[in-house]
């Protein structure tokens, strides 16, 4: 028996009536309704950038790879405070010349009016260590004011430890205070990301509107559970993920490997999405299955699958 999930059998009900934090009212419902980038039937006659900007407010940047330079295009986050800007995820191609991620990131903080942004630091973390969120990471490598942490167990662990030893984790950007915490479950290093200046909670691929491979069922469980602790302890605008996979029809992916997606869902989710997926996976008794809940679909990765991931990870390949 789940511990935590012993400790949630009576709020989890009664948190299903609370209800979601209006994102219109943070200032959000530009971003809950945009339609992004999304591909092309013929990406040989696409004039879609290699990465759209999605301009939040002065300090908050949403980018997304365009699906034309990897089908997976994901989102990368980009938070500016006043000494140390993060971004959050690298993309998932490493050429300057197909995905200009650095001077991307570089002209975001040349358009700041800030005297002091000549002296800003760039912090660049993962969500998680899969390739399409690390491959840009050799943009940012050796430049200077830059700090990349290594998108492995020994990165992600050292940078926790680097930000003290109590339980709860912070990264200070100067006067923006981002807290982080572990998800495991999809991958053993994600974490999420709360900014409280936004209210965002960011979740890597541990949720967003898609499919959602679990490598680890048990820890996916524990991390479900943890984030619906944390949204319905701090005022959470929305859960943004990091890929949209599916479609406006309730409960319709997008084909894998699609590089045309038109009618996405929305990007935004909401705590009340959390809450939902929580019942629905504790509906299973810890049965590994897939499970629909809205416009996510969890499904566990097959042994053979699993173990093969495993043996590539502890040989260094993973």
């Amino acid at each position: 028996m789940r511990t935590i999930h012993h400790l949630f059998c009576v709020w989890g009900a009664a948190a299903l009536l609370v209800p979601a934090i209006s994102i219109a009212a943070s200032g959000g419902a530009a971003l809950a309704n945009h339609v992004w980038i999304h591909g092309s039937e013929d990406c040989s006659k696409s004039n879609d950038p290699a990465i759209e900007t999605f301009k939040f407010d002065e300090d908050t940047y949403i980018l997304r790879q365009s699906k034309c330079v990897d089908v997976e295009a994901p989102f990368i986050y980009v938070l500016f405070g006043s000494h140390t800007v993060l971004v959050q995820d690298t993309g998932a191609t490493s050429e300057t010349e197909r995905f200009p991620l650095y001077d991307t990131v570089l002209g975001l903080i040349s358009k700041r009016s800030s005297r002091r942004d000549n002296a800003l630091k760039v912090l660049v973390t993962h969500s998680h260590s899969h390739g399409d969120h690390k491959a840009g990471d050799g943009q940012f490598q050796g430049k200077p004011n830059v700090t990349v942490v290594a998108p492995n167990k020994q990165g992600f662990d050292g940078f926790l430890a680097s930000l003290g030893t109590g339980k709860g984790k912070s990264i200070d950007l100067g006067g923006r205070e981002l807290t982080i915490f572990a998800i495991p479950g999809h991958q053993s290093e994600s974490v999420a990301v709360y900014d409280p200046h936004t209210k965002w909670l960011l979740t890597g691929d541990t949720v967003y509107p898609g499919i959602i491979s679990v490598l680890d069922w048990e820890e996916y469980l524990f991390s479900i559970d943890r984030l619906v602790l944390f949204a319905a302890t701090h005022e959470v605008s929305a859960v943004l993920g990091s890929h949209i996979e599916m479609s406006q029809a309730p409960g319709v992916p997008y084909e894998r490997g699609t590089v045309f997606q038109p009618n996405e869902a929305s990007l935004v989710l909401s705590a009340s999405t959390l809450n939902e997926l929580k019942v629905n996976l504790d509906k299973t008794g810890g049965k590994r299955q897939e499970v629909a809940s809205g416009s996510i679909v969890v499904r566990p990765v097959p042994w053979p699958v699993r173990m093969l991931i495993r043996f590539l990870k502890m040989a260094g390949a993973g």
